[in-house]
């Protein structure tokens, strides 16, 4: 079966597996005992074999993703540990579980080492705009999901104040840390990259175990819990996506790339905001208090989203300058020559029609001049077309020294150059400015250490024509009659001179 078609059944199996697991632990078909027996079993399955799928995908990784991955594997072989000292307390010694215990070490260890594991993965670094947002994202995320969490699980621990202060630290630990994970988990899964598939299920998993251990401590302060709670789902399927996520690991990676954010970016901080407002709406409609410690803690979230939607709005506008720029840098190579940075043909045209309509209103005859470069071929065939490209850069840098700056030179292509007088209106004029070009010419051009003496032969006209292609083939067929009779020259469209 193709990989991709063993990575749906695995993930069919274990959506299976904990749809089932809901169903039984709902249903309880057995007596309270089997059913603890069975959920407590089912918990330690999970992350066994989610830490051997993740440390096979470390052994078959390499750099940092094999690192990443052995710390997943190392963090659900941690939660592993603690289940199974749960296992042995609750159905071997039979006694109750001591607070805290070595069960406590194990579940608490796996937090940081899958947070770890989440900043482990490769990336690559994004524009400071970028970097500014991730930041804001992460603190927006982190700042709802405390206000979330404290508002049911923190802040009832907390004030109910239990037992000595290393109890009551440990106790607060496993919401803080739950907090930590889900916002690692929400900014990692905002910035996927190609290949996301197995990105989005590590993160669900993970955030389905933070999901279950808030659920663990709310039940537990509120002196409701007992193994096989439906909560329990969530430690069993978390473990189960990740095990899945792991069977594709080289598609996982994390990227911080300085493009635009597609709709789960921009989304994905506000799901844990909207958790926030409607657990702080349903505190209004009961007539709870709010407290300083949230009040001030949404105002710090309303300060947030607003430092957010600024830098939004400031990085929008400097995506609307980068985007000028690049369309008027392709503008630019559309209507230019590549070689010689001249206006090409097209540009050429574009102004003899604009000239063309301004001197027919005002009756004013069109002076244009085309040049051809003598003997350019001999020079290709002797020194290589390298050395005829830095001959035309040098022939257009000589050109443009004969005319004024509101005058157009052009490349048409190959060695034939084309000039526009804008503000000449007189065969005279159109003469001196041909004397120029070929005298300009006479000096020889260093090539690859010679000296090389290239002609022009130029085609003049002023022309009283009222179309573009009239206005070209008369300074075309002047600079042909040059050629012909001799190079090196300048003949008139209609008259020899």
């Amino acid at each position: 079966m193709p990989g991709h078609g063993r990575f749906r059944l695995s993930l069919g199996l274990a959506v299976g597996a904990s749809l089932a697991f809901l169903l039984f632990l709902a249903a309880r078909p057995a007596s309270d005992e089997s059913v603890k027996l069975t959920a407590n079993l089912a918990q330690l399955l999970a992350p066994s074999l989610a830490a051997v799928s993740c440390a096979w995908a470390a052994v078959s990784g390499s750099g940092r993703t094999r690192r990443a991955w052995a710390l997943l594997a190392a963090s659900a072989a941690s939660w592993a540990i603690g289940q199974a000292t749960w296992v042995w307390f609750e159905h071997l010694a039979r006694r109750e579980l001591p607070f805290p215990s070595l069960a406590d070490v194990g579940y608490l260890g796996a937090i940081p080492l899958a947070v770890a594991a989440m900043l482990a993965f490769p990336g690559r670094a994004e524009r400071a705009t970028l970097q500014a947002r991730s930041l804001l994202d992460g603190a927006v995320i982190a700042t709802s999901l405390l206000y979330t969490s404290w508002s049911l699980v923190l802040g009832p621990v907390f004030r109910a104040g239990e037992g000595g202060v290393l109890e009551q630290a440990i106790a607060l630990a496993y919401p803080v840390g739950d907090v930590v994970l889900a916002t690692i988990v929400f900014v990692v899964v905002a910035r996927i990259r190609v290949g996301g598939a197995p990105v989005l299920l590590l993160g669900a998993g993970l955030l389905s175990l933070a999901v279950a251990d808030t659920s663990f401590a709310y039940l537990t302060q509120e002196g409701s819990y007992s193994t096989g709670s439906l909560s329990d789902v969530g430690w069993f399927a978390g473990y189960l996506l990740v095990a899945v996520a792991a069977r594709r690991p080289a598609t996982v990676g994390i990227t911080w790339v300085g493009r635009r954010p597609g709709r789960l970016q921009i989304l994905l901080p506000y799901c844990p905001l909207a958790l926030a407002v409607a657990t702080s709406a349903v505190q209004q409609l009961r007539g709870q208090p709010t407290g300083p410690f949230l009040y001030w803690t949404f105002v710090a979230l309303v300060l947030l989203i607003v430092g957010r939607q600024l830098l939004t709005v400031l990085d929008n506008q400097a995506l609307n300058r980068r985007l000028a720029a690049m369309v008027g840098e392709l503008e630019h190579q559309a209507f230019h020559d590549g070689l010689t940075n001249l206006p090409n043909r097209a540009l050429f045209r574009e102004r003899v029609g604009h000239a063309l309509r301004r001197r027919s209103q005002a009756g004013t005859p069109l002076a244009l001049l085309f040049i051809d470069l003598d003997d350019f071929k001999t020079v290709n065939d002797q020194l290589g077309h390298a050395a005829g490209d830095d001959l035309l850069v040098a022939v257009a840098a000589r050109l443009k020294t004969c005319v004024r700056g509101e005058d157009t030179v052009a490349r048409l292509g190959g060695d034939e150059f084309a000039i526009l007088l804008e503000q000449a209106s007189s065969h005279e004029v159109a003469v001196r400015v041909a004397g120029r070009i070929l005298e300009s010419m006479r000096p020889p051009f260093p090539l690859q250490g010679r000296q090389v003496q290239v002609g022009a032969s130029v085609g003049v006209t002023v022309s009283g024509a009222t179309e573009v292609d009239a206005v070209l083939r008369e300074a075309d067929v002047a600079m042909y009659t040059a050629k012909a009779r001799g190079k090196g020259r300048y003949e008139l469209a209609t008259t020899s001179v």
